[in-house]
Order: C-alpha cells, then structure tokens, then sequence
C-alpha cells in the first residue's frame, strides 16, 4: 500500500473512531440509555445523569473529540512527514515578519527594486 492510501485511511479511521464515540455519547447516553443513566443524580445538582448527558455532556465531549483529533493528526502528519514544519517560537516569527517589512519599506523609499520606479516590494518566501 503506498503512503498517500496509508496516509488517508488511517485518517478515515480516526474520523470514524470519533464519530462512534460522538453518536453514543450525544444519542446513546442523551436518548436511548437517558432513563436508565437518570436513575444517577449529579451531585450537588440533583440533576439526572441522563439529562445532564442530553442536555450539556455531549457538548463537552463533542469539544474534547476536537482536541483529541487535533492530536491525533499533529501525530499522524510528523509519521508521514506532512505537517506544517516547524515554524519557530512566536518571538522568532515576529522577527522574521519585522525583518520583511523593513525590506519592503527600505525598498518603497529606494523607488523600487535596483532603482526602477513603480516596482512592487518582494514577498515573503514561502515554504513548500
């Protein structure tokens, strides 16, 4: 199997993975099981489990999926040498776009590039 299928059926699986915990957290706990799961009470609350679960936890687990995949793909893309790279610390960002705009503007008052008049300031380089 080559890298690229490899690659993108991992990815379908975690998705699916996801998604199955997704529907039995948000319509297992919150619907079909709600009866059973209200006979607990949250603490302190007084609220049914099976309420609460309808009603607030599938939200949060809906949230922690999202991190939990975020993970997962920041993993899966280092294993397949697909990922953004390394993009520096947020100080060494902000001076490598300090750095560009001071050439630009340097160029603006030469008058352009080399001396011509009316010719754009370079762009930042862009990884590929």
């Amino acid at each position: 199997m080559n890298r690229d299928a490899e690659y993108w059926r991992r990815n379908i699986r975690y998705v699916g993975g996801l998604l199955t915990v997704w529907f039995l957290v948000s319509y297992g706990a919150g619907i079909l099981f709600a009866d059973a799961l209200d006979s607990v009470r949250i603490p302190g609350t007084g609220f049914p489990l099976g309420f609460w679960f309808a009603q607030q936890g599938s939200i949060y687990v809906f949230v922690a999926l999202i991190f939990v995949y975020v993970a997962l793909m920041n993993r899966l893309d280092r294993e397949f040498d697909v990922d953004e790279g390394d993009q520096g610390t947020r100080a060494e960002r902000r001076a490598r776009a300090g750095r560009t705009r001071r050439a630009r503007r340097d160029v603006v008052r030469r008058g352009g590039d080399e001396g011509e008049a009316g010719s754009s300031p370079p762009t930042p380089e862009r990884r590929h």
